[in-house]
């Protein structure tokens, strides 16, 4: 954002400095009133782009696994979890895994607070075997602590 500092007349007739965001603009603006429009519209970009990040910062990114109809899992990761398994139930994207796999059945979830954690996670759960998936449904830990170590042959 660029901001000018330009001086217009108010209301008694007094020079004002008033700021206001330029960008690419060609000559000046000339009336006060369209000063203050842009110093308004910056101020609200700024407070919206503020909400935007709040929001990001203490959002609920939910994790999930759906058990699709010939045993295979899928796990994902969605802001709006209901508005998502209905988007695989109902098959919006026909190149999704899903598509040709339903109906799907939502078996597991978890909610995180960080965006990119929940990024993290989801793709070391993609690596899974099945095995393993099922293990972390079921809450079997015991299991997955077993499907976790690698099996060295000699």
């Amino acid at each position: 954002m660029i901001f000018r500092r330009d001086t217009c007349l108010n209301s008694f007739g007094k020079r004002t400095g008033i700021k206001a965001r330029v960008t690419r603009v060609s000559g000046r603006v000339k009336n006060c009133a369209s000063f203050q429009f842009l110093y308004r519209s910056a101020v609200a970009d700024w407070e919206s782009d503020f909400i935007f990040v709040l929001d990001l910062m203490f959002k609920q990114i939910y994790l999930y696994i759906l058990e699709c109809s010939d045993g295979t899992y899928y796990t994902g990761v969605s802001n709006n979890l209901e508005k998502r398994v209905l988007e695989h139930q109902s098959g919006v994207n026909a190149k999704a895994y899903t598509y040709s796999r339903r109906p799907v059945k939502l078996v597991y979830h978890i909610v995180f607070n960080d965006f990119n954690q929940a990024f993290e996670v989801e793709t070391k759960i993609k690596k899974w075997s099945s095995k393993k998936k099922k293990a972390l449904i079921e809450g079997d830990f015991d299991l997955l602590k077993v499907l976790a170590k690698k099996k060295f042959s000699k």
